[in-house]
């Protein structure tokens, strides 16, 4: 997979799914298993309808992407990072960036 075109229409995709609460978003393959993973963290516990946006963006990039063969999505409240901010492999999309 194209790694540059991967991190590009992830960029796209999530910014259409996102909700207020979303604070970071990434995505990842991996060519071994042909694994995506996209993981939306939010302010607080995901609401269904947040949880759907992020099983959403997943199925765009399955749709865009032959390649994906498994993927799985993650919803966590942010503060379960170690520190706001720290740095996050695959980064799509930072609240802080889109305002």
């Amino acid at each position: 997979m194209n790694e540059e075109r991967f991190a590009n229409a992830s960029r796209v995709i999530v910014a259409r799914n996102v909700a207020d609460r979303v604070v970071y978003v990434t995505t990842s393959f991996a060519e071994h298993d042909a694994m995506l993973r996209v993981v939306y963290f939010f302010e607080g516990a995901p609401t269904d309808d947040e949880i759907e946006l992020c099983e959403l963006a997943c199925s765009e990039l399955i749709a865009e992407f032959s390649e994906i063969r498994r993927a799985e999505t993650g919803c966590v409240d942010v503060s379960e990072l170690p520190e706001r901010g720290a740095r996050l492999i695959g980064l799509c999309y930072s609240r802080a960036a889109a305002t």
